[in-house]
């Protein structure tokens, strides 16, 4: 059984804070959109800005849920890839940048009085219409209306900063993870295929991490027989000399005897 290589898995003081930043960010998108949504409530304030506001806590709400999601159930706590959260946590951070540039700047923290309706201004100065008079004077109630959009709006301004520097630190440890991710040693498996009787030589199968060798077969190779062949050549048969006679002698005695036979 081939067992796939262990994922890397953060130190719990890690995956703690990062759990602890997740939980801080989606409590303030909800806080936030509260404050949003109280201020768009009140009577006689235009609720425009809400589209913005609300358009830009959808992204990291749904994504702090998704990871804190992942890290408390994950086997090991791991959350999502260290490179998606990279990516992710990089735009939501820059997005909210923008938005709290926008809304402190030119929106309900600095200038609440464009946000009432029945505001305009005159003169270097923000006036009410008086229900059907021409004359314009300061109203108390819309100026009342004004301080209380200028307070809730700077908090709204303080939680979006807050937001801002949570996505930033969850930014700077996804770019930590990956980086100890790649620089991980890399498992290699090595896997024996069967051995045969006939000694034939062993392989091995190297699997990058995360694949799976595959094991290769080579059918026995079948042993082939030959017959010995036999070179059959000529040999010279000398005949054997009687007993107590030399060779020479023998030969010269059979030489002899030779005529004699035909004779």
């Amino acid at each position: 059984m081939i067992i796939p290589p262990p994922k890397y898995v953060s130190p719990p003081s890690t995956w703690k804070s990062k759990l602890l930043l997740r939980a801080w960010s989606v409590l303030s998108c909800i806080l936030i959109a509260a404050l949003g949504g109280s201020i768009a409530a009140m009577k006689g304030v235009s609720g425009d800005f809400m589209i913005v506001l609300g358009l830009s806590l959808i992204v990291p709400f749904v994504w702090g849920i998704a990871d804190g999601v992942c890290i408390y159930k994950r086997p090991g706590n791991r959350g999502i890839h260290p490179g998606a959260v990279v990516a992710i946590d990089l735009l939501i951070w820059l997005g909210l940048g923008f938005v709290t540039l926008l809304v402190g700047a030119t929106g309900m923290a600095s200038h609440p009085q464009r946000l009432v309706d029945d505001l305009y201004y005159r003169d270097g100065r923000y006036v009410g219409y008086r229900g059907d008079d021409d004359d314009d004077a300061d109203i108390p109630e819309l100026l009342a209306l004004v301080d209380k959009i200028r307070g809730r709006g700077r908090a709204v301004v303080g939680f979006l900063a807050f937001l801002v520097i949570t996505h930033f630190v969850i930014f700077v440890i996804g770019c930590s993870e990956t980086h100890s991710r790649n620089r991980a040693p890399k498992t290699v498996y090595v896997v024996q295929p069967p051995t045969y009787a006939n000694g034939q030589p062993q392989y091995q199968f190297l699997a990058a991490p995360g694949q799976y060798p595959q094991q290769q077969y080579y059918a026995p190779q079948q042993q082939q027989y030959y017959a010995p062949q036999q070179s059959f050549q000529p040999v010279p048969v000398q005949p054997s000399a009687a007993p107590g006679v030399e060779p020479k002698q023998e030969a010269q005695s059979q030489a002899q005897a030779g005529p004699e036979r035909y004779s």
